[in-house]
């Protein structure tokens, strides 16, 4: 975060907020495209949260307000390609694939949480982050010449079977 915004908005925050501001902001810099919005979205949904809320529903509501300032906040401009692979793929996706796949791989969020926060049905996120999963690997791969391979995990199969 700039260093304005950073002093401006910690000083109104607890200490312990400290560390999801700086994720919150991650999270706008990536559906925002550049800086500056992604910095008034913070922001602005930090100065609209309800101080009472504590631990996940705290963090909830700020995500929701973060999502909410950024929709308000949308006009058309091209997103800034950086040239990284990963990034280049996450800003390819569409909106709101990109907002449940970050909220939910990035953030840790359950389907259930990311739906609270995108006021959606729980069913839609786990489809949008499926979506993505699959835009994402595609994408990927395409930039590796085909060799890229997520990690399988514990009880996955991969498509040639072992």
């Amino acid at each position: 975060m700039s260093p304005v915004t950073c002093l401006r908005t910690r000083s109104a925050m607890s200490n312990h907020d400290g560390d999801l501001l700086d994720r919150m902001y991650s999270v706008a810099l990536h559906l925002a495209g550049d800086r500056p919005r992604a910095e008034r979205a913070v922001e602005r949904a930090y100065a609209s949260a309800d101080p009472a809320y504590e631990g996940d529903k705290r963090r909830i509501a700020l995500y929701r307000a973060l999502i909410s300032s950024l929709r308000d906040d949308r006009r058309a401009s091209a997103r800034p390609r950086t040239g990284t692979p990963v990034v280049d793929a996450v800003h390819a996706l569409p909106e709101s694939d990109r907002a449940s796949v970050l909220l939910a791989d990035v953030e840790g969020l359950s389907p259930r949480q990311v739906a609270t926060v995108l006021d959606e049905p729980a069913g839609e996120v786990r489809a949008a982050v499926a979506r993505a999963h699959l835009r994402l690997f595609d994408a990927l791969s395409a930039a590796d010449g085909g060799r890229f391979r997520p990690a399988a995990r514990d009880g996955d199969r991969r498509a040639d079977g072992s």
